[in-house]
Formats: C-alpha cells, sequence, structure tokens
C-alpha cells in the first residue's frame, strides 16, 4: 500500500537502534485490539538525502479517542552508505529524520505473520460457536502481547 506520512517521531534508541513512531494517512496495517496481536511489517521511504530507509514495524497502535494509528518500529538505512555516515545516522542524536510530512511511503504486512494471526483468529470464533452449541459460554479473553 503506499500511503503519505504525516507525522514522525524518534524515541529513546536503544541498542545504537533509531527507534521511530510513523502516523500515515492510510495504512494496511492491522492495530492490536480486541484480543488480535497487532500486524507487523515494513515501511519503505526514500529519505530527502535520496537514501532509501525501511523502518521494520513492531507494533501498531491505535488511540480509540482520535483514530490516529501509530507504526512504531526500528529504522535502517538500506542504501549503500559509508560505514562512518551510516554510524552517524544511526547513533547522532542531533540528526533529525532523513523525511519528513508528505513522503511516500511503501507499507508491506509481513504476510506469513498475518496469515497465522488471522487463522488464530477465526479458530477462537470456531471454538466460540461449537462451545454454545453444547451449551456452555466460555467467558470472552483477550491476548495482551503475543
Amino acid at each position: 500500500v503506499s500511503s503519505r506520512l504525516i507525522d514522525e517521531v524518534e524515541n529513546d534508541k536503544n541498542d545504537g537502534n533509531r527507534k521511530v513512531e510513523i502516523i500515515l494517512d492510510t495504512t494496511a496495517m492491522h492495530p492490536q485490539g480486541g484480543g488480535q496481536p497487532t500486524d507487523i511489517g515494513t515501511i519503505s521511504i526514500t529519505g530527502d538525502d535520496c537514501k532509501d530507509y525501511v523502518i521494520n514495524v513492531e507494533r501498531v497502535d491505535i488511540d480509540r479517542s482520535s483514530g490516529i494509528v501509530t507504526h512504531k518500529g526500528t529504522l535502517s538505512c538500506l542504501s549503500d552508505v559509508k560505514e562512518e555516515e551510516k554510524q552517524a545516522v544511526d547513533h547522532d542524536s542531533t540528526n533529525l529524520l532523513p523525511f519528513g510530512a508528505g513522503s511516500e511511503v511503501k507499507v508491506t504486512v509481513d504476510p506469513e505473520n498475518r496469515r497465522i494471526v488471522s487463522e488464530c483468529h477465526t479458530a477462537g470464533h470456531v471454538l466460540d460457536a461449537a462451545m454454545a452449541r453444547c451449551g456452555r459460554i466460555m467467558p470472552p479473553t483477550k491476548v495482551s502481547d503475543c
């Protein structure tokens, strides 16, 4: 899915990785909710410096009051850059992100993770229906993280 970047936030670095939060105008990724785990995948961006970047999305959250979906992950540079430039991008806390609002991005959902989550979700509904037919009602449960 092609989308446009609306906002980005750089979080604290963890083990030298650059953690970011991205808000897009549209997304193909499902946020965590209703007991179903979040989608994972990638967001690809060509930066203002003409280098290619990827965000490995580890979590997608939704603010129910505003409807804003936030993609959280780790930013990496894919372009051929000198090691000292890569370290500067990865470790220099004064560096701004090399892209901004209005940048076009490509969202890719991890298909294997989506299939597993979807099948488990459907299986839960099948189990619930089978229990109801037997006159047994199971209390709803939710998984906070998988």
